[in-house]
């Protein structure tokens, strides 16, 4: 990976030096870009609904009822009975029309004989025929799981996001008993990280400081609108939803988080992804660029909760800490080997509650009370992740069944694992800068900045730079609760 990145960014360079000379030229004059902007908004229109599907998709339960209800029939019923798998029902999906899925597929088909007709420049072809060949993946997924046939709808969604390789598996399984130990050894937590861990902040107090946020930097020209939501399970970043006319940040309605996570949710979502997409947007782009671009950008993201975690608690902080994202890997691998939803489920709440009991010191404490309480509290958080992580890897397919999972989470660990390797190699600013800057898979940046594309270099630092803001201007909001 190192290597690779190394060759990226001694082409990023020839690719400056040789963009030099047209430094001067108005985007109105530069036909090379135009043509790419053309190409890209031609691709997003095509699927513009059906991308925005797939990002939003929410699983339901049986009847129509909600995930949770399912969910909680599930953890009744499997006491019983250790096989009992609950059962998902996807409305949206099941909504489609095939024919109008077809109609999306000859359209693609279409902008691919343009472009081969009409373009020379293999910088620009390169990259939209690329995106060509993941957009047909992506609707190619939804109408196979129209169908039901989820073994082909298995194989589009890996052409879109990936698969899980073993040194993927291995690195994650490293990961998690180095964050054992860590929270084993349990290095003592300063005053200021146990009043933030203690401070609870409900969806209005989280959309409250959002809303600050987005205020804080060009953000607030953007269009964003923050939206407490009963749809999501997460919160999500969108510039196209299903149910607004106007990017949105929404937060689920029962979220409930303390002082340093706020923070680290703010420089992820709004620092990172947020402020990624409006520079995107302002240059001209819409959509991604390169199937690669989702693993630097949440790897990037993870590096900004990082930063602002050191930012607030110093050298108490230690990487080790790698959130659940872990858990997404840990998950697919077991699914990959066959394993159906109930043996999932129990694998990763055993390794979520061993990693809870740890975190809330339960071996630590005398008094037997004391200590059950903290197995009951350790036990009910590591259900609400152990839920999270089988909701998403199992979108769209059936969980009584093994080996089918929906691979896009396990981004979250791939990201940081490439941003550490990008920290190793000399000159890694010139990467960061453009990764700040668009949603682009690094290997398409040089075929970028030989066409002219990148006109905002300067403002990239404020991207970094929204959470800390925060930090620093209201500390005594996030210690005190006062109001702003």
């Amino acid at each position: 990976m190192a290597q690779n990145l190394s060759s990226i960014i001694i082409e990023i360079k020839k690719a400056e030096e040789v963009n030099k000379k047209n430094r001067s030229k108005s985007r109105k004059t530069n036909p090379k870009l135009n043509r790419l902007i053309k190409y890209l908004k031609e691709i997003h229109k095509t699927i513009g609904d059906y991308d925005t599907l797939l990002f939003f998709i929410e699983p339901k339960g049986r009847n129509d009822a909600s995930y949770e209800k399912e969910f909680a029939l599930f953890l009744k019923e499997s006491k019983k009975n250790s096989k009992y798998c609950p059962t998902f029902t996807y409305p949206e999906i099941e909504n489609l029309e095939v024919k109008d899925i077809n109609n999306v597929i000859l359209k693609l088909n279409k902008i691919r004989k343009k472009v081969k007709k009409e373009c020379t420049d293999n910088n620009i072809t390169e990259i939209v025929f690329e995106l060509l060949e993941v957009a047909e993946a992506k609707v190619n997924f939804l109408k196979e799981l129209k169908l039901g046939n989820l073994e082909k709808a298995f194989e589009y969604s890996k052409i879109v996001y990936g698969d899980i390789e073993n040194d993927l598996c291995l690195k994650v399984k490293e990961a998690y008993e180095k964050k054992i130990e860590f929270l084993k050894n349990g290095l003592k937590k300063s005053k200021l990280e146990k009043t933030l861990e203690k401070n609870k902040f409900n969806a209005q107090e989280i959309k409250k400081y959002f809303d600050l946020a987005l205020t804080k930097t060009e953000l607030k020209y953007s269009g964003y609108k923050v939206v407490i939501s009963d749809n999501v399970s997460n919160i999500k970043i969108g510039d196209n939803s299903p149910k607004y006319d106007h990017p949105v940040v929404l937060i689920p309605r029962n979220r409930e988080v303390n002082g340093v996570v706020l923070l680290q949710l703010i420089a992820h979502e709004i620092g990172r992804h947020a402020t990624t997409n409006f520079y995107h947007k302002k240059q001209g782009f819409v959509g991604e660029i390169g199937r690669g671009w989702n693993i630097f950008n949440e790897g990037m993201a993870k590096k900004s909760e990082i930063e602002i975690k050191k930012i607030m608690l110093g050298s108490l902080c230690a990487d080790s800490e790698i959130n659940f994202s872990i858990y997404y890997v840990l998950a697919i691998e077991k699914i990959k080997d066959g394993w159906n939803f109930a043996k999932v489920y129990r694998y990763i709440f055993k390794l979520n509650y061993k990693e809870k009991l740890f975190k809330n010191r339960c071996h630590k404490f005398k008094n037997k009370s004391t200590k059950n309480n903290c197995k009951i509290k350790s036990k009910k958080e590591a259900i609400e992740i152990t839920k999270k992580i089988c909701l998403r890897v199992f979108r769209g397919f059936d969980p009584k069944k093994g080996y089918m999972y929906f691979p896009k989470d396990k981004v979250y660990f791939e990201g940081k694992m490439k941003i550490s390797e990008l920290e190793k190699v000399e000159s890694n600013k010139k990467i960061d800068k453009y990764l700040h800057l668009s949603k682009v898979d690094p290997k398409f940046i040089p075929f970028l900045i030989k066409i002219g594309a990148y006109t905002y270099e300067k403002n990239w630092e404020k991207a970094k730079n929204i959470a800390t803001q925060i930090w620093i201007d209201y500390k005594r909001v996030f210690i005190n609760k006062k109001s702003i």
